[in-house]
């Protein structure tokens, strides 16, 4: 698999600009959120750090759209 082909949907997220970013933040969080569930006794120091950043960026994301 060519390394490209993993970057290119991110490319086309971040030719939107601002926006376009603050999804693939909000992707990364998910992300982020689920690997940490995924173990067997999550942190929940960790996890609260994380949804704070999912926070931000979600509130990021709502005043650049508007």
């Amino acid at each position: 698999m060519d390394i490209f082909s993993k970057i290119d949907p991110l490319t086309k997220l971040l030719s939107y600009g601002v926006s376009g970013f603050c999804i693939v933040l909000v992707v990364m969080s998910f992300r982020l959120i689920q690997k940490e569930q995924e173990r067997d006794n999550p942190r929940r120091s960790i996890l609260n750090i994380i949804y704070f950043f999912s926070g931000i960026n979600f509130l990021n994301l709502v005043v650049v759209g508007f």
